[in-house]
C-alpha cells in the first residue's frame, strides 16, 4: 500500500505537524510513506520519502494554487489514499485541527475580506473537503471540531 500524506508547511514544532508524523509512523508498519508539501523545516522522518513541491507564483496564493493543481494532477490517482492536513481538493481522508475559514470569515471578518483571493480560494478549499459533492472522510479529535 502507497500512502501520501499532504500539508503546506512542515516544521518541528507545530502541533499539526507533530499529529501528522504520528499518524504517519502508525501507516509505515502498512505502507509505503510519501510526504509532500511546499516547504519542509528540519530533518523528514526515518524511512518516509519526501517531496518539495514549492509551487510557481509571485505570491502566497498562487503558489499555493500551483501546489494543490500539483497534488491534484501527480499525487491523486497514484496512491491507494491521499491524507491532507490541509484542507484542498483530491484529499481521500483529511485531519481536522483548524477552526472553519468560512466561520471565521462570515463571523469575524467583513465583507469586503469574503471578496478577497485569498478568502475565495481558501473558502474554496474548504467546500472541496466538506461540501455535499465531497467523498472525504474528515478525522477530528473532538466534538467541539464537530460543532
Amino acid at each position: 500500500m502507497r500512502l501520501a500524506f499532504v500539508l503546506f508547511h512542515w516544521f518541528p514544532y507545530g502541533g499539526l505537524q507533530r499529529d501528522l508524523v504520528k499518524i504517519a509512523r502508525a501507516c509505515q508498519a502498512h505502507a509505503q510513506i510519501h510526504l509532500y508539501c511546499q516547504r519542509w523545516d528540519g530533518e523528514p522522518p526515518a524511512g518516509m520519502q519526501l517531496h518539495v513541491v514549492p509551487g510557481n507564483g509571485w505570491t502566497a496564493r498562487a503558489r499555493q494554487r500551483d501546489f494543490v493543481q500539483h497534488i491534484q494532477e501527480q499525487v491523486v490517482g497514484q496512491y491507494d489514499r491521499v491524507i491532507g492536513f490541509n484542507r484542498m481538493p483530491g484529499l481521500d481522508f483529511y485531519f481536522a485541527a483548524d477552526t472553519s475559514f468560512l466561520w471565521r470569515a462570515l463571523h469575524q471578518r467583513n465583507w469586503l475580506y469574503r471578496m478577497t483571493g485569498r478568502a475565495r480560494q481558501y473558502i474554496g478549499f474548504e467546500e472541496a473537503v466538506f461540501g455535499p459533492q465531497s467523498s472525504t472522510v474528515v478525522l477530528m479529535l473532538s466534538d467541539l471540531q464537530r460543532r
